[in-house]
């Protein structure tokens, strides 16, 4: 049962379409099609997001050199209360607090620096959450910690503050704020 089909692949030299190499041709290029989709999807997808870091970074650093926006660093000291095993289930001493002020106020970074006390942190919670009584009925002024409130000179400005400050002894937690304007 030859036919001129038969006859042209055997001249040829080519699969016949009814040989397992003739019928794997089309399922191997829309496999092959898939694969060229899905990678230029991938690439896509990464030099997106490479494009957004980029100019994420850009902005920052652009913020950093050129705008008035200040970063707020708050840096709270350790409680009897605090996760933090390296407080020790302990307040941080006073020394410890005049020791991280010292060391944070001498960085350029840092335009300026307050205290605030737990029973100041406390009152401005009720002030802030005035209209959220069971939220301030379930904190006690025991319950926050004292802090030091730091405005640094930008974004980068404020992760250097942050690396300076987390891990001194006494010190519980630094967190940066979102931008805001100084105050």
């Amino acid at each position: 049962m030859s036919g001129p089909e038969d006859e042209r692949y055997a001249a040829g030299g080519s699969a016949s379409p009814r040989s397992p190499e003739g019928r794997g041709a089309p399922r191997s290029r829309t496999a092959l099609i898939a694969v060229v989709v899905a990678v230029s999807v991938v690439l896509a997808g990464a030099l997106a997001t490479g494009g957004y870091l980029v100019v994420n970074r850009i902005l920052d650093e652009a913020d950093d050199s050129t705008a008035p926006v200040e970063r707020r660093v708050s840096v709270f000291f350790c409680t009897t209360t605090s996760r933090n095993p390296g407080c020790g289930q302990r307040d941080a001493t006073e020394q410890e607090q005049r020791a991280a002020r010292k060391r944070l106020d001498g960085m350029p970074e840092v335009r300026r620096i307050e205290y605030e006390s737990k029973e100041q942190a406390y009152e401005r919670l009720k002030r802030t959450f005035k209209d959220r009584e069971d939220m301030v009925e379930s904190v006690g002024p025991g319950d926050l910690a004292d802090s030091l409130q730091l405005w640094a000179a930008g974004t980068g400005a404020a992760e250097t503050v942050k690396a300076a400050a987390t891990g001194l002894p006494g010190v519980d937690r630094v967190v940066i704020l979102p931008h805001s304007s100084r105050a």
